[in-house]
């Protein structure tokens, strides 16, 4: 298994993603996910090839795309389940043909399948998205191209828990008979509630894709902490890792960054992570006992 990042972490400077690319490339990941959420509104053809001719240059792939989110599917409103639909339309349409050639394998498109519940309350969102998965299949062709991830969310949206998951993978499992569908593992989004190994354990067999960061459970907002940096984290890494390998040749990082630090430093202490937990399954605990204290 390798690990890559997601370049949701320039989230904040999107429009910027050439340079984000070269940071990426000079810290070492080799594999990212394309963050078209925060990017959507400024990817034109003419970016899309300039990414790809960067990634190409560089040797880096793309193993997943982050969709859009502005509209969620599981609203009742029609204007924005449309306009979901269409934003899915214009990327894999106009833009994703650009990147052929820089996808590691099969690429995984990760969607939210829901919003807060406050919004929407549970129920309906489970109604609406019995009707939305079937037009879907519009937008995002059925024919083999893409696996088709959703993706865990905070326990206050729709799609937080197994049941919920398990009733979503069924319903799209129904409409996309040639695309394989599953979970993207968010360990930060299920770790407020659980302990992201346990949950992790439960939903393995589905998962396809990972989103996989640290959490400090502030309740003023997530936080996508480089994983093993906390002294008081609750979720075991190494056993995470674990489970992820032979089930995935990609995991994802994605993080957010510390507004004091530089995101070429952050960068680097992001790859030194994932190189050690890498370790650790070629070595086990063997590697560790070995150096001093």
């Amino acid at each position: 298994m390798k690990i890559g990042i997601s370049t949701s972490f320039f989230w904040k400077a999107s429009d910027r993603i050439i340079e984000h690319l070269e940071k990426i490339k000079k810290s070492g990941f080799e594999i990212i996910e394309l963050d078209c959420h925060n990017m959507y509104h400024h990817i034109t053809p003419e970016l899309a090839k300039r990414i790809s001719d960067i990634l190409k240059s560089g040797d880096i792939s793309i193993s997943s795309i982050h969709m859009p989110y502005q509209f969620p599917i599981s609203s009742p409103d029609e204007k924005d389940f449309s306009a979901a639909l269409l934003s899915y339309e214009h990327l894999i349409e106009d833009i994703f043909p650009y990147f052929q050639k820089n996808f590691v394998e099969s690429p995984v498109l990760v969607f939210h399948p829901g919003v807060h519940a406050d919004r929407i309350s549970r129920d309906k969102q489970m109604k609406c998205f019995e009707k939305a998965i079937l037009r879907m299949n519009s937008a995002v062709a059925d024919d083999g191209r893409f696996v088709i991830a959703f993706e865990n969310m905070l326990t206050s949206h729709f799609g937080c828990s197994k049941t919920e998951l398990d009733a979503i993978l069924s319903l799209a499992r129904c409409v996309f008979k040639k695309s394989k569908t599953g979970i993207c593992f968010d360990s930060c989004h299920c770790s407020y509630d659980h302990p992201a190994h346990d949950f992790l354990e439960k939903i393995a067999d589905d998962v396809v894709s990972t989103h996989l960061s640290d959490n400090y459970k502030q309740s003023d907002g997530e936080f996508h902490a480089i994983p093993m940096s906390l002294i008081h984290s609750g979720i075991d890494w190494r056993k995470i890792v674990s489970i992820l390998d032979g089930r995935l040749a990609t995991a994802i990082f994605e993080l957010s960054k510390p507004p004091q630090i530089r995101s070429e430093t952050y960068l680097k202490m992001a790859k030194a992570v994932a190189d050690d937990l890498l370790i650790h399954l070629t070595h086990g605990d063997k590697k560790e006992a070995e150096e001093p204290a």
